[in-house]
Formats: structure tokens, sequence, C-alpha cells
């Protein structure tokens, strides 16, 4: 994973796009039939009080109360590198008429007996696999529920020994992935990482093998044979798997996905707290301005 530099103006210009593309889509021949009628009124800006995590109002606000409330607090604590943690496990992925009974606690569970006793702030999140030939049997479209994480005051050895355990006791989702990856990051780094934690659905993946070279040596042929391993590619989301990826989200709400422990807890109340006041601030003004264009100033 390279360097993240994703500004809060690019985070919410790409869900903004997203949305707006999503509800004229939803408008159309082939939207109408899918038969979205509760997800339409989880995207109303309406809406974004409640925290549905398919609203971009809400990801937006929460995005940017998030990002700025964990740059200010690794900067006053002096930190100088966090750690970024991504678990993603088989048994967390489900075919795609499974992911809306899925229950997302058995991963904010494992997440945090991972990082029992250290200080971070995480949410999970799913990567829609329109197809997945690595799986055994392949059923259609699948989704991988996973976690990221942000860790402060924690040491790369201790970190390092977690991971090389939960790597022994679980499998990854895509065969020659890994199901535990830690990276240090420059502080300066946190509002990046914090946005690309917090996005919406915006891609959606599938996997090819990766090949290695077979020499024969009788015929000195060179021939490319599946390793066993397989790599991600991913492509911008397709507007009818973003509304079966948004159905599938069913009614979550971002405090159902989000989670934190040490000192991360009093963190996550107060960018729960701040956003909600945004967004109580955003209905009044709005409000406000339909009333204005209603009768005048």
């Amino acid at each position: 994973m390279k360097k993240l530099t994703w500004s809060q103006e690019d985070f919410d210009m790409l869900h903004r796009n997203l949305d707006a593309a999503l509800r004229a889509f939803l408008h159309t021949k082939r939207g109408r039939a899918l038969n979205a009628h509760e997800l339409r009124s989880h995207l109303n800006s309406r809406e974004a009080l409640s925290l549905k995590a398919i609203n971009a109002a809400a990801r937006m606000s929460f995005s940017a109360q998030f990002s700025e409330k964990i740059q200010r607090l690794l900067v006053d604590l002096g930190v100088r590198k966090f750690s970024f943690v991504t678990l993603d496990i088989d048994k967390h992925s489900v075919p795609l008429r499974e992911a809306a009974s899925f229950d997302v606690q058995v991963c904010k569970d494992l997440t945090q007996q991972f990082l029992n006793g250290w200080n971070y702030i995480g949410i999970v999140e799913p990567a829609f696999y329109y197809q997945a030939a690595f799986v055994p049997a392949p059923d259609g479209q699948y989704f991988s529920w996973h976690t990221h994480a942000i860790v402060w005051e924690t040491t790369q050895s201790a970190l390092t020994s977690r991971r090389r355990a939960f790597n022994q006791a679980h499998q990854p989702f895509v065969p020659g992935c890994t199901a535990a990856h830690c990276r240090r990051i420059d502080s300066s780094s946190a509002e990046s990482y914090a946005r690309y934690m917090t996005k919406s659905i915006i891609k959606e993946y599938t996997a090819y093998p990766k090949m290695l070279a077979h020499f024969d040596p009788i015929t000195g042929e060179i021939t490319k044979q599946p390793s066993g391993r397989w790599r991600n590619r991913k492509r911008p989301i397709r507007p009818t798997n973003l509304v079966r990826a948004f159905i599938a989200m069913a009614d979550r709400t971002i405090e159902d996905l989000a989670f934190a422990g040490g000192a991360g807890s009093l963190l996550y109340r107060d960018i729960l707290r701040s956003t909600r006041l945004e967004l109580r601030m955003q209905a009044a003004n709005q409000i406000a301005a339909n009333r204005d264009r209603l009768f005048g100033n």
C-alpha cells in the first residue's frame, strides 16, 4: 500500500459524485428494477443524523471530524509514528446474499483481541468482490468484511509478534495475501489514513492467479503455471453492484462499524459528538436556506 495523500476536499468530492451518480442511476429503468426503496431513504441527506453507513453526508462529516481529531491528538501527544493495522480473514467473507445478516461484531471482537492493551480506533469495512474465482466452488459475488485501525504508542516488536501469531492462526480471504497487515506510518499522514478508513464502498474487486515460470530441462521450454497465490485487482464499482452492495449494508450505521480501545475510546466519543453537532448545524442551515427561498429574506 503506497503512502496516502488524500485531502478532505478529494474525499468529499468523490463521495458527492458517487452519491449523485447513484441517485441518478436509481431513477433509470435498470435502477428502478432493483427495488431499492429503503436504500433511497437512507441516502437522503435528511437521514444523515442517523449516521447510516451508506449516507454520503454522514460519511463526509464523520471523516472530517475523525481525520482532524486524530491528527491533533497525535501532535499533542508528540507521537511521531503510528501503526496502521488491517485484519482480513476468510471466515469473515460471505456470499453477497448473506452479507446483510452477517454479524460485524465478530470482526470488531477479533480486532479488539488483537489490539488488546493498546490505544486505537478502527472501523469495519466491506470489500465487494464481483468475482471470486479463488473460492472453492465460487458462489457469485462476495463481501469480504475486514477491519482497519490506527494504533499509537506501541512498539514495532510487540506488533510484529502479534501479527506473526495472527497469521499462523488465520487464513486470508484471498490466497497469497496476508490476514494481518501492519505498517508504521509517519504521523503527518494520519489524516489521510483516517479518510481511507472512513471511505464508503467506492471500488469492486476480483483477483487473478500469480504465475510461476517452469523450465522443462528436456524440451528447454519455459511455461507459466499457477503458483497457488492470487493478487487483487480493483476498479471503480459499477452502479448496479453499488446498489447491491449498499442493500447488503442494510441499515447499519457508522456506530455499528466503528470501535476503539484505550485512549481511543475517549477520542471516538468526541468524534461522534462533534459529528452529530456538525450534522445538526448543517440541517438547521438547510432549513433556513429553504425558508429563505420560499419566503424571502
